[in-house]
Formats: structure tokens, sequence, C-alpha cells
């Protein structure tokens, strides 16, 4: 048994693997990756995925979301959070988040984040809030939000 698996090795596997060496490109997976997210101005829709806030949260329907990418960093502006910031990952991704900031009512804190992919065309990610009195979480909210590039903007 040893014997013929060594000879499917050296008849198959080998001839299969040598071709797929040669076959690939060798491309510096961070350059060509990070120069797929471009900055510019997205007409977007939130979907919400879910919600535990009762008496505090936010209300998105519809809006723009700016989006600006300087290098390997990446920032996302949406109207009424403050400013997400975080990195470019692998192909067109990325991860940003807001630190704690005052969120409307009295003693309530929110905290923000955003996580998804974008291209020239469009934008698509993952949006949540998740609010805090104190130190004592509160309620999250999530959103899905989807849209694509408005006409005549900066593409970086």
């Amino acid at each position: 048994m040893a014997r013929h698996m060594r000879n499917f090795i050296a008849v198959v596997a080998f001839p299969v693997l040598a071709l797929l060496a040669v076959a690939t490109p060798v491309v510096p997976v961070g350059q060509a990756f990070a120069q797929a997210v471009s900055s510019g101005s997205y007409a977007v829709t939130f979907e919400a995925i879910s919600n535990s806030c009762e008496e505090v949260g936010l209300r998105l329907t519809n809006g723009t979301l700016q989006l600006t990418r300087k290098g390997k960093m990446v920032e996302v502006d949406i109207p009424g959070v403050p400013s997400m910031k975080g990195k470019l990952r692998r192909g067109s991704t990325f991860r940003a988040e807001a630190r704690q900031a005052r969120a409307g009512a009295e003693g309530i804190r929110g905290r923000f984040s955003a996580a998804g992919r974008a291209s020239d065309k469009r934008v698509q990610l993952v949006f949540v809030a998740e609010f805090y009195r104190g130190k004592k979480p509160l309620c999250t909210q999530s959103w899905d939000v989807i849209g694509t590039r408005q006409p005549g903007t900066r593409r970086q």
C-alpha cells in the first residue's frame, strides 16, 4: 500500500502541485488588496439586524456614508455618529471603530464600529452601536448597510 501511495504522489500529485506553483501569480497581498477600498461618498440603506434598545438608540433608514482611505488606514463617517477609524484588511475589507463618546441622554455613552467591504462602486458593511450607562452595558443595535457610490465623488 505504501508503495502505491509513493507512486501516486510521484505520478499525479507532484506534477499538479508544480503546475499550480508556476501558474500562481506573485502579488504582494497588502498592496493589491489595500488598493481595492476607495474613498468617496456612498448613498446607503440601513437594514436593522437587531435592536435591544428601548429608551436610547439610533433610528437609521437611508443616508450618506463617507469613506476615506489614507494608505492602509480607513475612516468611516455616518452623520450623527462619531468618526470611526481603523485599518484595511485582506481583500477590499476594513474594520473601524470609535472610542466611547457621549450619546444623547445624560450619562449614556456609545461605542460604534463598522466592518465590511467597499469598492469604487459599492459598499456593504455591518454597523454596530453599543450603549452604556457608566460602565454597565445598556443595549445594542446593529444594521446591515448597503449602498452605491454617489456620482462625482473623489476616488483614491
